[in-house]
């Protein structure tokens, strides 16, 4: 607005005074130095300094902001609805009959090996999103969530799970397990068993018994 008033009020009369000097004097007073340096053609060229400043500023706060804007309102969405996509918080409501696994070593990426040859489904629980996009990368899947909260094995159907394997004695591997001990109270699906599967250590397999009870084995 307030450009556009400074350059009403001097580059307009500016313009108008060099064409008068164009048609009565011809082409070559307009642009000559006896022309420019008048003293009514000096105060206009000087009023047109408080808009060329607003207009330099705005061009560099322009140039300066868009970055950082472009990241925080563009970029840095979508990369966050990427990262999303690559390490869910949580399984669709109809997953069943899938393997949950509550960390990623040698034991788990033999497991899996089985898992992917027999085409049984699986995930692995990382509580950490730097860690689940790495092994997002590896071709593992995963579910990002605290390992010591009930909520993300509920998020991640443990209910509808064939097992949940754990190979670490720590206290999330125990309210893992009980976690999913406490939704098998309410399961009466069949059981998939490690039977014939190689795995290099002991593994705490949780499954669901056809009858509803809980079973926990060690392979």
């Amino acid at each position: 607005m307030i450009s556009g008033r400074l350059a009403m009020f001097s580059l307009f009369p500016y313009g108008l005074m060099q064409v008068y000097a164009a048609v009565s004097e011809g082409f070559w007073y307009a642009r000559s130095a006896d022309f420019l340096q008048q003293p009514t053609m000096q105060l206009l060229v000087w009023m047109r300094m408080p808009g060329d400043i607003l207009f330099s500023i705005g061009v560099l706060l322009l140039f300066v902001l868009l970055p950082f804007m472009l990241i925080q309102f563009v970029y840095a969405p979508w990369l966050e609805a990427r990262n999303a996509a690559r390490t869910p918080r949580e399984l669709p409501p109809d997953t069943t009959g899938h393997v949950i696994l509550t960390s990623h070593g040698p034991v788990e990426a033999a497991l899996i090996d089985r898992l992917v040859e027999f085409k049984l489904p699986y995930v692995v629980i990382v509580d950490d999103t730097a860690r689940a996009l790495a092994l997002h990368d590896q071709g593992v899947r995963v579910m990002v969530g605290p390992l010591d909260s009930v909520e993300t094995y509920r998020r991640a159907r443990a209910e509808r799970a064939s097992l949940v394997a754990t190979t670490v004695a720590t206290s999330a591997d125990t309210i893992a397990a009980r976690s999913s001990k406490s939704v098998q109270r309410r399961c009466s699906s069949g059981t998939r068993t490690l039977r014939g599967w190689w795995m290099p250590g002991p593994v705490t397999v949780i499954t669901r018994s056809s009858s509803g009870r809980r079973k926990r084995s060690a392979s």
